[in-house]
């Protein structure tokens, strides 16, 4: 207002000034910060930051004299931002706004951090009941041990294997549901397991394929993410005539991918598999954020899974 003493005129000419530095801001933010700043690489964030501030100054100043002298012919003002004083001026604009920008930047991601933690915490508890109602759902004991009894009298020694599978995958999802990741070796050991059971008690309708990496790294896994793919594979596959499942986990550096494909049995209950496949893919979401993807494809006669995740080794944060 002291060197253009015109109000609406002010306005315009500051949304017009502070174009650049808008555009400095979104690149800093969306940019700057995520690729360097965030990773502690200060270095080359400094002098980018410092080479981006210049830029954006110099366009400001710039625009700046073009409009207040071919526009406006506003010479005090011309004379005021063409000295030393004027570039002061216009680069402390530019760094307050940064300033202003990026502190609301960071407390609106501390804002999603925190959300994102209670609504974990949260679903973690209702995971937990679940998988343990689930796991102690009377047809599942029933069934199993309706197996075993059978084949005790049929092949006893076939009935012991059965059983020893049994114990072991009770005792993984008993015990290792409560946990936040468990070694991806016990996961999917457990996984066979369940599989080897199916299999059996299954055997004259099922053809079952599924292989295993054979050596599998030092690595962690939150507990019955797989499983649940797995289950809905054998709840929404199975036909009178017989059906078919093929299962496989392939483990590149930390990249674990699994694929399942059954027949398409009957419609699930509602989009995507029912309740249980929902469930598991808002744990991914908050457990593997931008780790993982998940593709389901259901046709007329097949329906697959296609899951990709980026797993943490034993011990890293």
């Amino acid at each position: 207002m002291v060197f253009y003493p015109d109000f609406l005129g002010n306005i315009v000419i500051n949304l017009v000034f502070t174009i650049p530095t808008a555009i400095l801001a979104y690149f800093n933010l969306y940019f700057l910060v995520p690729r360097y700043l965030l990773n502690k690489k200060w270095g080359m964030y400094s002098i980018l930051f410092i080479a981006g501030m210049a830029i954006s100054t110099w366009v400001r100043y710039h625009i700046t004299h073009y409009v207040f002298a071919e526009i406006l012919g506003a010479m005090q003002a011309v004379q005021q931002f063409s000295s030393l004083n004027g570039l002061v001026i216009l680069s402390s604009e530019g760094i307050i706004l940064i300033a202003i920008t990026m502190s609301l930047f960071f407390v609106r991601e501390w804002y999603i951090k925190e959300r994102y933690t209670r609504e974990l915490e949260q679903k973690n508890i209702e995971s937990e009941l679940n998988m343990l109602k689930a796991q102690l759902q009377p047809h599942f004991l029933f069934n199993n041990l309706n197996t075993i009894y059978f084949l005790m009298e049929s092949n006893p020694e076939l009935a012991r294997e059965v059983m020893i599978q049994f114990s072991d995958v009770l005792s993984h999802q008993l015990y290792n549901a409560k946990k936040d990741k468990v070694p991806l070796k016990d996961e999917l050991e457990s996984l066979k397991n369940y599989l080897k059971i199916q299999k059996i008690r299954h055997e004259d309708f099922l053809n079952l394929e599924y292989s295993f990496p054979k050596e599998i790294d030092d690595l962690q896994i939150a507990p019955m993410i797989l499983l649940t793919f797995v289950e809905n594979a054998f709840k929404h596959s199975q036909k009178e005539e017989g059906y078919d499942i093929n299962i496989k986990v392939d483990i590149h550096n930390q990249d674990l991918h699994l694929s399942v494909a059954n027949s398409n049995g009957h419609t699930p209950d509602n989009e995507n598999g029912g309740v249980g496949l929902k469930n598991v893919k808002r744990r991914l979401e908050l457990l593997y954020p931008n780790r993982h993807s998940l593709i389901l494809d259901e046709q007329k006669d097949i329906y697959t899974v296609d899951l990709t995740m980026t797993l943490e080794a034993n011990g890293q944060a």
